[in-house]
């Protein structure tokens, strides 16, 4: 049986080859703020948040009603706790649009959330695809 080749560490510059995720060499590694999402105040905060923000800002700017799930940092913090808990630099997003714009931030990788254009490079999407059963509009 055929294996996957092997990708990349997911931590950017790294060339270690894996099969998925982080090379041994990152996997106990951790974001230098990540203990700030560890706080009961951010899950309290995080919560309140999602309650009083119930859909992503990006689909209701595309015209699509889809529940919010995450909240994002507008601006990347990256440590910085007046940054961190700036209410300002919160929007909430679903997990997919939440993912491609952290991809995008980490790697320099996925679809500008921000961009709702197709890419002239790729087919519109069709909403009535086999893989989209309900024909939903999300993005």
């Amino acid at each position: 049986m055929p294996t996957k080749p092997l990708g990349f560490c997911s931590v950017p510059g790294c060339s270690a080859r894996v099969s998925s995720g982080r090379c041994a060499a990152h996997q106990s590694q951790p974001r230098e703020w990540h203990h700030l999402y560890d706080r009961r105040r951010w899950r309290r905060e995080r919560l309140r948040f999602l309650h009083t923000h119930p859909l992503c800002e990006t689909c209701k700017a595309e015209g699509a009603v889809v529940a919010s799930a995450e909240v994002d940092h507008h601006v990347a913090h990256k440590g910085d706790e007046r940054l961190f808990w700036d209410r300002g630099n919160w929007r909430a997003l679903c997990r997919r649009h939440h993912s491609q714009k952290t991809a995008r931030e980490t790697w320099g990788r996925g679809a500008d959330v921000t961009d709702t254009r197709t890419p002239a490079n790729r087919a519109p999407v069709s909403f009535s695809h086999s893989r989209n059963p309900e024909g939903a509009r999300h993005g």
